[in-house]
């Protein structure tokens, strides 16, 4: 074997090892930790970048999203999770004491009742106004929505949590939500024209969304971004149509993988987009709206 053959082999050999060692970077990137406890942790694994899972209002096909997948790494039981106090420094059993607007079913197709329920007091123990006050994610999930001062909500943020991660209790309250081939609005709420022929994935899945409104600055997180359960969202504030410092919290069953870059009405600046958004969210047979203290019980 002549010296530029041998040479020629170890670049080959050297060649494996450098590049055959090296990790799956692109999967890899796509894998983030949820710290649960000093026991157990949870990884999801991300199939999609988050860039590609908008749903664009008249073109929402849930079949080509891949399912974003949860897995146990410690135990080989699923971990599911019931909610918590979207308050820091307030425990669940003390959520009634500040209920100033319970749920009030709105009527079908209408942007009438209380879709969620509001949480507020001027003196609680030891705090003088419930202003400022953290406001931390009941749940674990994926950021859904960014809202950054638009009307009626004002800051807000709602996030996404995997049906598989909820516990027994939450889906017994829930029961078994079937979502309509079409779309539809009542005629009342102005919404722009949608494609009528908005048809589900066959395999009915589906998430639950918990939005968290009226917060007092803009919501740092960014769409696609991981929540892990308690962590801080913003602080109580009184922005967007909001009369008085409060959270307002709503609580939905819906497609997974929704995702809106914003939603806004009843403001001529409002886009069509951001209507359309809204009118999805807010007054569509697409999203299940329930009573948030069904799950604080």
């Amino acid at each position: 074997m002549t010296i530029n053959s041998f040479t020629r082999l170890l670049f080959v050999f050297a060649s494996l090892f450098v590049f055959g060692c090296q990790p799956d970077i692109r999967k890899d990137s796509l894998r983030t930790p949820i710290p649960l406890s000093d026991s157990a942790s949870l990884e999801t694994h991300i199939t999609t970048p988050s860039a590609s899972r908008q749903i664009a209002f008249i073109s929402f096909t849930p079949t080509s999203e891949t399912i974003s997948t949860l897995t146990p790494k410690a135990t080989p039981t699923s971990i599911t999770f019931d909610l918590i106090s979207p308050f820091e420094n307030i425990q669940i059993n003390q959520l009634p004491e500040i209920l100033s607007n319970p749920f009030a079913l709105p009527s079908p197709g209408q942007d009438d009742g209380h879709h969620g329920v509001d949480f507020s007091y001027y003196h609680f123990g030891a705090y003088a106004s419930i202003e400022h006050q953290p406001i931390v994610s009941v749940l674990p999930g994926v950021v859904s929505a960014v809202i950054n001062n638009r009307p009626p909500y004002g800051n807000a943020i709602i996030v996404e949590t995997n049906w598989q991660l909820l516990s027994p209790f939450i889906k017994t309250k829930i029961g078994e939500p079937k979502f309509p081939e079409l779309i539809s609005y009542s005629a009342y709420i102005n919404c722009p024209q949608i494609n009528p022929q908005l048809i589900l994935s066959n395999d009915n899945t589906k998430s639950m969304y918990v939005l968290y409104a009226h917060m007092e600055s803009n919501p740092t997180f960014m769409v696609g971004d991981l929540v892990t359960q308690g962590q801080q969202l913003g602080n109580v504030g009184n922005t967007g149509m909001s009369g008085n410092p409060h959270l307002h919290l709503e609580t939905r069953v819906g497609p997974a993988h929704a995702t809106f870059s914003s939603m806004a009405h009843y403001d001529n600046q409002s886009t069509n987009e951001e209507m359309a958004n809204y009118c999805f969210w807010r007054v569509s047979n697409y999203f299940i709206l329930i009573d948030p203290m069904l799950f604080f019980s």
